[in-house]
């Protein structure tokens, strides 16, 4: 397997019966940078679903099928993958803001913050060690 956008060299020294030898030049070429970014899928909070966490003693989830509702804390969580390079990092954002990166599967981040029944923007982007992004994002609303 060789590696994306790098520079290989070779050459060929051939020799006959009577040891003597013939040295080719030196060739080189460059494999294609990778440009596929990875997949990604968000596993937690599932969609139309209530999400429920008091204190790590009331922990549900249930179908509700309208949107996502999330009442105290959550585990958010993701899957991400790339064959060609592998994966960098994972980013978690609330509102465009960063809020945690995980560098090493299984890819999460525990919310926490206090929500304010609102409609927050909850966003994991994926890198691979070609900075290729992958991004998804889900509405939630979040109290407590």
């Amino acid at each position: 397997t060789l590696n994306y956008n790098t520079q290989y060299y070779w050459k060929i020294i051939a020799w006959d019966n009577h040891h003597s030898s013939n040295i080719s030049p030196v060739w080189s070429f460059t494999t294609e940078a990778d440009t596929i970014p990875p997949t990604l899928k968000i596993t937690s909070p599932k969609m139309g679903y209530l999400h429920i966490n008091l204190f790590n003693i009331v922990v549900k989830d249930i179908r509700i099928f309208i949107t996502t509702f999330i009442v105290g804390r959550l585990e958010v969580a993701a899957t991400a993958n790339d064959e060609q390079t592998g994966i960098n990092r994972v980013e978690f954002f609330i509102d465009d803001q960063l809020q945690a990166t995980d560098t090493s599967e299984p890819y999460s981040w525990t919310w926490t913050d206090r929500g304010n029944f609102f409609q927050y923007r909850l966003g994991i982007a994926a890198y691979d060690n070609e900075e290729n992004r992958s991004y998804q994002e889900i509405r939630v609303w979040k109290v407590l």
